[in-house]
């Protein structure tokens, strides 16, 4: 065989290799997950394998790294925005296993090909959107729209929405672009709308104390089932819930195992307890009134961010714990229904009322709003992007879903310049508070994986 022909068949290989893990992964996640389980699909021994990649720490690299190739090449081979968002949705579903591995980055080595990934989708995605606010904001913008078809991608593979064809899911996303949700100049001057006391979010994750153990009354107690609490989402977050015991929780807490039993059953009522109090703390600062009959989402996405920041211990631990079909991510898609049905509902009210577009979908794009809050805040204080600043993402998911980023007289919004520091932004107006805090300072590349 010639030095060409070995050199193909060995490249051929090579991607056999990777075909068969993305499956694999896509199937099973990294950790279950096993060398023989590839090679059996391939029909090739683990030997053989080892010519090609080191071992299975290699491959999510790899994997990612194809998909960051993946993305800009489908993007950038369309020339317009929706043929554009299209392809972006069509290569995600055809990298299930890469897809799947950007979000569970605590099972495999330490690596930079998630933001690689990322960075590279926003960038082929940006000259596309031709929106007319500064380069800055445009760059943002496309970032925020990447983070939001890599969680929506997700949410679809894992059966927690609805699957939509991916040419409308382009098309839902390139009107919004546009237009955004509502009519220009409209509004609903109901002081209270009736909407309001019908669609009441009730919390999906249900827990209550034990009926043997002690509900602390004493200002003592009550400090004491808190600092385990908080022990238990430190520890739950390093290591995961599987692999940590109640003696590590104790040791975290500084107190013995046996105060923890007098308040909980066991490290899963603990995890459980923390899961209800931050879903309820989500509800509460979310759920406002609606704004001329339209949905606040300004103030909103701040409230949820605020909220996210001062739970990101048991958001991340939880995220990391709701593999697909796990009662963790049940529990996870149990709450996003709620929201989804609510915001279905006040969609369908704008519409009655004349103040929503009657040709968007409504629950295609209450979908798209539920999604786009997690992938905001993931990018925010998951994932550390120094572009996504709370007041800057509350300040797109405005544009995109409430009025677009089209003028109504021109077709085009208006042009404020490169130089504008708002980029393109309207200022804000009737905004909450937003709680200051620390913020992950973002990761530095890694030398290499982890031994």
């Amino acid at each position: 065989m010639g030095r060409n022909a070995r050199a193909s068949a060995a490249s051929g290989t090579h991607e056999r290799i990777l075909e068969s893990a993305d499956a694999q992964f896509a199937m099973h996640g990294y950790t279950n997950t096993r060398l023989a389980d590839i090679t059996a699909d391939i029909g090739m021994t683990t030997g053989a394998l080892y010519r090609h990649f080191r071992g299975k720490e290699q491959l999510p690299a790899a994997l990612l790294s194809d998909l960051a190739q993946a993305v800009p090449e489908a993007v950038s081979a369309r020339s317009d925005r929706r043929g554009a968002l299209q392809a972006f949705v069509e290569t995600l579903a055809a990298h299930p296993g890469a897809l799947r591995l950007m979000f569970e980055r605590q099972s495999w080595p330490d690596t930079d090909e998630v933001e690689d990934a990322v960075t590279a989708a926003g960038l082929a995605l940006r000259p596309h959107l031709r929106v007319p606010v500064s380069t800055e904001r445009a760059k943002v913008l496309a970032s925020f729209l990447s983070e939001l078809l890599f969680h929506y991608a997700r949410a679809t593979r894992e059966g927690a929405v609805e699957p939509r064809r991916p040419q409308d899911i382009a098309s839902a996303l390139d009107t919004l672009l546009d237009s955004g949700i509502y009519l220009a100049g409209t509004h609903v001057s109901e002081p209270r709308p009736t909407l309001q006391h019908e669609v009441r979010l009730t919390p999906f994750v249900q827990w209550q104390p034990s009926p043997e153990k002690v509900v602390p009354r004493s200002t003592k107690g009550i400090r004491t089932r808190q600092a385990i609490q908080e022990a238990a989402v430190r520890v739950f977050e390093s290591r995961g819930l599987l692999d940590v015991t109640i003696n590590d929780i104790a040791k975290e807490a500084d107190v013995v195992a046996g105060s923890i039993y007098r308040y909980f059953v066991d490290k899963a009522d603990i995890f459980r307890s923390m899961q209800a109090a931050t879903e309820e703390a989500i509800i509460r600062e979310t759920q406002l009134p609606l704004i001329d009959g339209r949905l606040a989402l300004r103030e909103q996405m701040l409230a949820y961010l605020s909220c996210y920041e001062r739970h990101l211990g048991l958001i991340r631990a939880w995220r990391d714990l709701a593999k697909p079909g796990s009662d963790m991510a049940a529990a996870w898609n149990g709450m996003r229904s709620t929201f989804i049905r609510r915001i279905v509902a006040i969609l369908k009210y704008g519409q009655a009322k004349g103040v929503a577009r009657e040709d968007i979908d409504p629950v295609l794009v209450a979908q798209l709003n539920s999604l786009a809050y997690e992938a905001g805040a993931y990018a925010c204080y998951v994932r550390a992007d120094p572009s996504m600043q709370p007041q800057v993402i509350s300040d797109l998911m405005y544009r995109l879903f409430i009025e677009g980023f089209a003028d109504p007289a021109s077709g085009r919004a208006p042009d404020r310049g490169a130089d504008d520091a708002s980029g393109g932004v309207e200022p804000e107006v009737r905004v909450l508070p937003v709680r200051s805090g620390r913020r992950r300072p973002p990761r530095p590349r890694a030398a290499g994986p982890r031994p």
